[in-house]
């Protein structure tokens, strides 16, 4: 031990040497922006409210995705406060860490529900798909996945001269050839709004027996009015 002097700290700070640290390292996320590792508990208790279900319900995919992963952030930058303040035994700031951590929790929760709401509604939406001969849910990437029906002054409808995909009960339409005038119009393309709210008329149970017409259990017959009407 002789031989090996104990180290000296240096205590002066313009004396130490500087370690050059990536101001972007991503353990950085462990820490606030100040960089301290416990904060007081009137920082901690300094948040708002968690999201609630209903203004979830408006963000996107992209929205959702980001602030989950800004929840997990957070939660871990508390559990790294949570456990610096058990190391230092500093006796104070737990209950404000439970506290902004539940609120975190509360939020990731309404994400989960907003997401299970999606899925459920493309489910019921994939389920009219199904039973609507418009639309093609086997149909390879890059071709054409919906087949418009087309309706014309009188309001006879008719198709493109393609062979419709067998309908509710299995029985196979006729092929229909469009020869209609130049007045003829034909129907905007289904879109997710326009399948999740056929999926919640679907629903109603006033239409729940024999189909929205009439024609047979969970069949979906569309009708459109002409514009004269």
């Amino acid at each position: 031990m002789d031989k090996y002097p104990l180290p000296v700290p240096v205590l002066d700070p313009e004396k130490r040497s500087k370690v050059a640290v990536d101001e972007k390292h991503g353990l950085w996320g462990f820490f606030r922006p100040d960089k301290k590792a416990l904060n007081t508990p009137e920082e901690t208790a300094a948040f708002g409210r968690p999201w609630v279900v209903e203004e979830l319900r408006h963000k996107s995919w992209e929205d959702l995705h980001s602030l989950w992963w800004i929840c997990c952030k957070e939660r871990n930058l508390l559990a790294t406060q949570a456990y610096e303040r058990d190391r230092l035994k500093a006796g104070y700031g737990e209950a404000e860490i439970l506290d902004r951590n539940r609120a975190v929790r509360q939020t990731q929760k309404a994400i989960k529900h907003a997401l299970t709401e999606r899925y459920y509604a493309f489910e019921d939406a994939r389920r009219v798909a199904v039973v609507d001969s418009e639309v093609d849910l086997e149909a390879e990437p890059g071709t054409q996945a919906y087949t418009p029906i087309y309706s014309d002054k009188a309001g006879r409808m008719s198709r493109p001269n393609t062979i419709s995909r067998p309908p509710c009960g299995g029985v196979q339409q006729p092929e229909h050839q469009n020869t209609g005038p130049s007045h003829y119009k034909a129907l905007d393309p289904p879109s997710i709004t326009l399948l999740v709210n056929l999926a919640a008329v679907s629903q109603d149970p006033r239409n729940r027996q024999g189909g929205i017409t009439g024609r047979g259990s969970g069949c979906w017959t569309p009708y459109w009015h002409d514009e004269d009407e």
